[in-house]
């Protein structure tokens, strides 16, 4: 049988920055490769059940993308709609 990827899965390579351990998720922030030496490097939050590793670890974490958008009424009285994005860990 074929199997399909996942087109919401995604892997995130880089650094550790922080690590934070709720009562019900580890939430990990990593420090991804700068494009050239000129610009700062994206950070990303990864959300997991377990602990991806520790501050200063570089790591290769499998996620996947989620998110959900919101809506507000601007400062001029128009609706906007946002999206925020998540990334769950994933084996």
């Amino acid at each position: 049988m074929t199997q399909v990827a996942d087109p919401l899965r995604v892997e995130i390579s880089g650094k550790i920055l922080d690590v934070s351990k709720g009562a019900n998720a580890v939430v990990t922030i990593i420090a991804m490769p700068a494009p050239d030496e000129f610009t700062m490097p994206p950070a990303v939050s990864v959300r997991s059940q377990v602990v991806i590793g520790v501050v200063g670890d570089i790591v290769k974490v499998p996620a996947r993308v989620g998110g959900y958008r919101r809506s507000f009424v601007d400062k001029g009285g128009a609706r906007r709609v946002a999206a925020d994005v998540t990334l769950d860990h994933c084996a």
